[in-house]
């Protein structure tokens, strides 16, 4: 797990080929983007966080919070972020990301994924 090697979640995806991807970076960095099927558009461009747990074998909570339009980004439970974005405002399918740009074989172990509806 090294530089841009990444993991997280993706969320309000109509289908498995459209979302948004919110990723950790293993150099302590997070990113949110949008995926339309064909383009991706950085809605938070890689970002450095000291609440990121940088390198290999650490271990990290991502969290997003979505209600209408307006989104927060959590890293091991701070608020990192808080911005407003309206290309996906339906409910979908979640699930899990992974990336890598440096490292052969990465390999990403996911736990204790959970989910809340909001009232």
């Amino acid at each position: 797990c090294s530089g841009k090697d990444r993991y997280g979640l993706l969320f309000r995806a109509p289908d498995p080929s459209k979302g948004y991807v919110l990723m950790f970076s293993c150099d302590g960095n997070y990113r949110l983007s949008s995926w339309n099927g064909k383009d991706w558009v950085d809605l938070v461009k890689w970002t450095a966080s000291e609440d990121i747990v940088s390198g290999d074998d650490k271990s990290n909570r991502v969290g997003i919070w979505v209600k209408g339009e307006k989104f927060r980004i959590y890293a091991n439970g701070k608020l990192q972020k808080e911005i407003m974005d309206d290309l996906f405002t339906d409910e979908g399918r979640f699930g899990l990301a992974i990336a890598s740009s440096n490292t052969d074989n990465f390999i990403v172990a996911f736990d204790d994924l959970l989910y809340w509806e909001l009232e």
